[in-house]
């Protein structure tokens, strides 16, 4: 940089310098776009919430979800000596409703695929990293009007058990899981929930699910 007769830059010097070097630089970072998704949709009646987003998965739109517990489905008894336990139905389900404390907004699930404990879904709402990352923290969930023949482990909570011959057992407590196949927890009784043990859930909250079970066996 050329001095000025006293060895200090001559008026105007540092301000070519500066802009000099700022010019190699190229243009600054622009501001990072705030996205604001869209929930004006009137809510749903009767929110089951199934997972919670929690982050965003590449550059595309994808999400993380990790699925709520008592959203875990069941199906009827009567298919063997199987599992009664059913697919999150995250595996399923196609039309979903998002719940943010902004609002509402109802959404299709063009792909959904477990990863783990969580979640990989792409959803129609969202399609680019910017949009997903504004949607964690959302509840994803679906109404029960609209799946009213799915049984969830929120419906069997708090139901009364009783055996084949009409003898109370309790009401269940919570539900567990070893990974092959769900338990009701019904006082010091936990009843793996299969064919062989559940004969019935029953077709309303009021109806006790009846199990093919004694007093005196403890699992």
């Amino acid at each position: 940089m050329p001095t000025g007769p006293s060895g200090s830059a001559p008026p105007g010097a540092i301000d070519g310098f500066v802009a000099r070097r700022m010019s190699r630089l190229g243009d600054p970072p622009a501001a990072k776009a705030v996205v604001q998704v869209d929930f004006s949709d009137s809510p749903p009646p009767s929110f089951l919430p199934l997972a919670v987003i929690t982050s965003p998965i590449g550059l595309t739109g994808l999400v993380r979800a990790r699925p709520i517990s008592d959203s875990r489905r069941v199906r009827a008894p009567g298919l063997g000596d199987s599992a009664i336990s059913a697919p999150s139905a995250l595996s399923t389900v196609r039309q979903v409703w998002l719940h943010h404390p902004r609002g509402w907004r109802a959404t299709k699930v063009l792909s959904s695929a477990p990863r783990g404990a969580h979640f990989c879904l792409e959803l129609s709402c969202s399609s680019d990293r910017t949009t997903a990352e504004a949607l964690v923290g959302t509840r994803i969930g679906i109404s029960r009007i609209e799946e009213s023949e799915d049984v969830y482990w929120s419906d069997l909570i708090g139901r009364q058990v009783q055996t084949a011959a009409g003898e109370p057992l309790g009401e269940v407590e919570r539900l567990e899981t070893n990974g092959q196949h769900d338990w009701l927890v019904v006082g010091r009784h936990f009843i793996p929930l299969v064919d062989r043990h559940v004969l019935s859930l029953g077709r309303k909250k009021t109806e006790p699910i009846v199990v093919d079970w004694q007093q005196d066996w403890l699992e």
